[in-house]
């Protein structure tokens, strides 16, 4: 039966788009009054607002960050631990089956927009989330949040095992992730919601998902390593060749606890500094001023054909490509 709750999705899951955007140097705050929200809003775990509301939003704050993968970004650094449903299907989960099992029966609690669902067959499971209503706006940064947190997950528990090959990502919008993501196949679908597909032995993968010691303030916005990092690494990124050693010891640490660290979250420090390359060039693209030779000197390309190889490899589009795109969406 349908009731005035369906399509509805607690505010407070946009969070962590609005922390990560702030992290960049960006106010969402503007972008938050827009839509008649704040700050304090976003933070109440009691408000819940209909679907529209949360994919306009997180659109707006990826054209305010210039981040045409916001979505994927917020997936791949936000704090799995911080998610109470995530956290709770985890507890006690003794696999990856079992929590996946516990996940699809506990998050109708947070969003009556979505439905999941997870298919077991004999050689690949598919765990899918299906919107069942209707939405003007587009869903490609929630897809791209949801596939790249997912993936992560995967990667974490299935350690030196892990095989990229053999993971499948679906989607409405490809374009919603990096072109040839981590080595994993992504394929379009006409259904309205995303997809992971991968080889049903990894459900019998450990998880171990640590947990929070204490509840963080509500304004308590955890400087995550990622963060450090690409704020360590933003003045080294015009030279051609980044000493990650150097990287290491302006975070005050080993280079050997830092990629131990980034491994933890499921990332490495070449793909950390690539994304922030690619998130960099993205929003200096929307400067008409700057020039796409002298951005790509800014970011260690002396030669702007090697700087645009770059950038292809990373979103499947030329940079003169991506800013005439920007051009035409603006009017």
């Amino acid at each position: 039966m349908i009731t005035q709750f369906d399509g509805m999705i607690r505010l407070i899951l946009v969070r962590p788009f609005v922390d990560h955007i702030r992290s960049l140097g960006f106010d969402p705050d503007p972008i938050l009054n827009e839509w008649g929200l704040s700050s304090d809003k976003v933070q109440n775990p009691d408000i819940s607002v209909h679907a529209d509301t949360i994919y306009g939003l997180v659109n707006r704050l990826a054209d305010h960050a210039r981040d045409p993968f916001l979505g994927c970004h917020v997936g791949e650094q936000f704090d799995l631990s911080r998610w109470p449903v995530l956290t709770e299907a985890a507890q006690d989960a003794s696999s990856i089956g079992d929590f996946y099992t516990r996940f699809v029966q506990l998050v109708p609690q947070q969003a009556s927009s979505v439905r999941h669902e997870l298919a077991i067959r004999a050689d690949t499971t598919t765990y899918a989330v299906m919107r069942i209503v209707s939405t003007k706006a587009s869903t490609a940064h929630i897809d791209g949040f949801g596939l790249a947190m997912h993936t992560r997950l995967l990667q974490m528990v299935t350690g030196a095992q892990w095989a990229p090959s053999r993971l499948i990502l679906h989607t409405a919008y490809p374009q919603a992730l990096p072109r040839g993501y981590l080595g994993a196949t992504i394929l379009r679908h006409d259904r309205n919601g995303l997809a992971l597909t991968f080889p049903t032995k990894w459900l019998h993968h450990k998880i171990a998902l640590q947990l929070p010691s204490q509840t963080p303030a509500p304004n308590d916005i955890a400087l995550s390593l990622i963060v450090a990092l690409r704020t360590a690494a933003k003045p080294h990124l015009s030279q051609q060749v980044i000493s990650q050693d150097q990287l290491a010891a302006d975070l005050g640490m080993s280079l050997s606890a830092l990629k131990a660290g980034l491994k933890r979250q499921g990332t490495t420090l070449p793909r950390e500094l690539k994304a922030l390359k690619i998130r960099l060039a993205c929003q200096a693209l929307a400067d008409p001023k700057r020039t796409i030779s002298d951005i790509g000197q800014s970011l260690g390309y002396a030669d702007p054909s090697h700087f645009a190889r770059f950038f292809k490899s990373q979103t499947g589009t030329s940079p003169s490509a991506h800013r005439a795109a920007q051009v035409n969406s603006s009017h």
